[in-house]
Parts: structure tokens; sequence; C-alpha cells
């Protein structure tokens, strides 16, 4: 089932660039390759089967990557697709927050494709938590 579609464009960087560090942020999630066309399509597979609520960010879902060069840099088409329609009725409650989390996630992957790592992000975030200090963080949005 066919979630939402997603634009962005990466201004000075060449398609094989951006390809190759969304193969590299795909392979450090331990997302399913599923068919990959170098440099214009990538379609994956993330997310684990143990999520089963449908708008967290570790959700299984597809996500189909499409791109296409510009004078300055590099356009990308993504569609998000649930893996299942057994969800359908989890998708239309939660739309909004996923296409929020999604949304997100993909942000995650903007950022790793500019060379900004959200690992140092994330265990500043749990080591707060662990001090007892709460961090206003977007990433907490939904989880």
């Amino acid at each position: 089932m066919k979630l939402d579609e997603y634009t962005h464009d990466f201004e000075g960087k060449k398609r094989e660039e951006v390809f190759d560090r969304i193969i590299q942020w795909l392979n450090t999630e331990k997302a399913e390759i599923e068919n990959s066309n170098r440099p214009s399509q990538i379609t994956a597979i993330h997310g684990s089967r143990k999520t089963v609520s449908v708008w967290k960010r570790d959700a299984r879902k597809k996500l189909i990557f499409t791109l296409n060069d510009l004078p300055e840099g590099t356009h990308i088409n993504i569609e998000t697709h649930t893996g299942s329609l057994m969800y359908a009725d989890d998708v239309n409650s939660w739309r909004q927050q996923i296409y929020i989390n999604y949304g997100l996630l993909l942000e995650e992957i903007w950022d790793s494709v500019n060379g900004v790592s959200h690992i140092n992000q994330i265990e500043q975030e749990e080591s707060a938590q662990k001090n007892g200090t709460e961090k206003k963080s977007k990433w907490k949005l939904f989880r």
C-alpha cells in the first residue's frame, strides 16, 4: 500500500555520490536492498518485523528512491509503502504521525548524504536521559 511521497534536492552533489551515500546509510540501518540501478534508483525494505505500529520509525516499509540530475545537483523522489494491507486501518488513523516520522527518517538520510552523523546526537540524548536531564529533540516526537 503506497503511503506518501517525499522529494529532496542536493545542490552541488553528483547523483553517483548521493546514490552511494544512501546505500551506505541503508547498510548501516541493516535495510534489505531489493533492487538498485546505479545511479538512478534504489528499492529497499527498512525496519523490523517486530515493530507492529505502522507509524513508528522502525516499522517495516518499502522505500523507493529515484535520483535525477539537476543542473547544479541531484533531485530525489522517494515513495514509501507499507508492507501489508492488514495495516490499512492503522495507516488511516496514524497518517500524520507516519508522514512526520518517515519524514524525520528521511532527514537522517539527507544528513548522512551531507556527512552529518546522527549517532553522536542519539548518544548525547541517551546520556542526558541517564543523567536525569531532558533534552528536547524532534527525533522523540512520536517514539
